[in-house]
C-alpha cells in the first residue's frame, strides 16, 4: 500500500499551526528536503501512518487529526483536488473523492452510500492500518471528517454541517466539545463504521468553480494515472498481498475472492505465484505473522484477543504458530 506524500506534506504543515517545528517533524520522519519535495511520489503506507504518531508526540495535541482538517486543502489530493473544484456540484464532487480514491491513498478509502433520505460518506482505513496503527487511523478518520467539511465550504462558499457523525470507535467527555464544535451535536460512537451524513439539500450545493471542459480532462488524467499504477504492478505476490490486507475481516480471503477482485482466472492466478515461486497458503502465513508481531508490540490486547483478530478459533494455535514466526510466546515479545 502507498499514499502520496502530498498528503503527508499537507499534515506536516498544518501541525505547524499548533505549535509543531516542521524542520523537527521531517527529521523525526527521516526524510530529506530531496524526498518531502517530491509531493507528487508515491511512498510507503507506514509512512503515512508514522506521520500521525509523530504529529500527536510533538504537538501534544490528542485532537490534531481533526483540527488539521479544518486548514486542510483539495489540492493535497493532487489530480483529485482538481477533478472536485471542476466539480458541477458537492455530490459530484464527493463522488470523485470516493472514485479516484486510490489516485492519492491506498491505505484509506471513502464509500458513498445515498438514499432518498441521506447521503452518506463511509471514512474507511484499511484493516492492516487498523491493526497496526489504531490510534493513527483514527486521526485519518478525523481529519478527513473536517477535511470534507472544510473543503465543502470552499467548493461550495456555504458553510456544511452534518446531520450526524458516526464513529467505530469510543468517544471520551474531554474530547466532546471538540468533536461538536466541527461536526454538530449529533454524534453516535461505537457504531459499526465511520461516517458523516449530510443533507441533500447541501450535497446538491453548486461548485463555485465548476468547469466541464476541466471536469472531463482531470477525469480522464485520474484514469489514466490509476490505470498506469495498476498495469505497472507486476508483482503479482504485492497485489495479492494488497487485496489481502484491505480485505482482512478476522480470516483472510480466499484463493477465489482474490482472484475476483483482481479480475484473473483462479488458475491463471495460481500459475503466475508459481513462477514467483510462492503459494497462496504462504502469502496468509507471512501476512499473518506480520500483523500479529505489530499487534503484540503495541501491547494494546491480549494473545487471546489477537488470535481471535487474526481468525484464530483456537488460542493455543496461535501461541504455537506466533513462537514457531519469532522464537517467542507472544507474552514474551510484548515483555521485551
Amino acid at each position: 500500500m502507498r499514499v502520496r506524500m502530498s498528503i503527508i506534506r499537507n499534515i506536516v504543515f498544518c501541525s505547524e499551526r499548533f505549535g509543531v517545528n516542521p524542520k523537527e517533524f521531517w527529521q523525526k520522519l527521516q526524510l530529506s528536503p530531496a524526498e518531502y519535495e517530491q509531493s507528487d511520489s508515491m511512498v510507503d503506507w507506514r509512512l503515512g501512518a508514522v506521520v500521525w504518531d509523530v504529529a500527536q508526540e510533538l504537538s501534544g495535541n490528542p485532537m490534531i487529526g481533526l483540527l488539521c482538517g479544518e486548514l486542510s486543502s483539495e489540492m493535497a489530493l493532487g489530480l483529485v483536488g482538481h477533478l472536485m473544484q471542476s466539480s458541477p456540484n458537492l455530490e459530484t464532487a464527493i463522488n470523485n473523492l470516493a472514485k479516484f480514491n486510490l489516485a492519492f491513498s491506498e491505505m484509506f478509502y471513502y464509500r458513498v452510500h445515498a438514499d432518498l433520505h441521506e447521503f452518506k460518506i463511509e471514512l474507511a482505513p484499511t484493516e492492516m492500518y487498523w491493526l497496526h496503527y489504531p490510534e493513527s487511523a483514527r486521526h485519518s478518520v478525523e481529519i478527513s471528517m473536517s477535511g470534507i467539511l472544510h473543503v465543502a465550504q470552499m467548493l461550495s462558499g456555504r458553510k456544511i454541517a452534518p446531520l450526524y457523525t458516526t464513529f467505530s470507535y469510543a468517544g471520551s467527555n474531554d474530547k466532546l466539545a471538540t468533536y461538536q464544535r466541527i461536526l454538530g451535536k449529533d454524534l453516535r460512537f461505537n457504531q459499526p463504521t465511520c461516517s458523516l451524513v449530510l443533507k441533500w439539500a447541501d450535497v446538491k450545493l453548486p461548485v463555485i468553480g465548476y468547469n466541464a471542459e476541466l471536469l472531463k480532462l482531470f477525469e480522464q488524467l485520474a484514469k489514466e494515472y490509476i490505470e498506469r499504477h495498476q498495469q505497472g504492478s507486476t508483482n503479482v505476490v504485492a497485489m495479492i498481498r494488497k487485496v489481502i490486507m484491505d480485505n482482512f475481516q478476522q480470516q483472510a480471503p480466499s484463493l477465489s475472492e482474490v482472484a475476483k477482485k483482481l479480475g484473473m482466472a483462479e488458475r491463471s492466478l495460481q500459475r503466475k505465484l508459481q513462477v514467483e515461486g510462492f503459494t497462496f497458503q504462504q502469502i496468509i502465513e507471512e501476512l499473518r505473522s506480520e500483523m500479529a508481531i505489530g499487534l503484540v508490540k503495541r501491547k494494546q490486547f491480549t494473545a487471546n484477543e489477537i488470535a481471535y483478530m487474526l481468525g484464530y478459533t483456537d488460542p493455543g494455535a496461535f501461541r504455537r504458530a506466533f513462537k514457531r514466526w519469532t522464537g517467542v510466546n507472544p507474552g514474551e515479545m510484548a515483555r521485551g
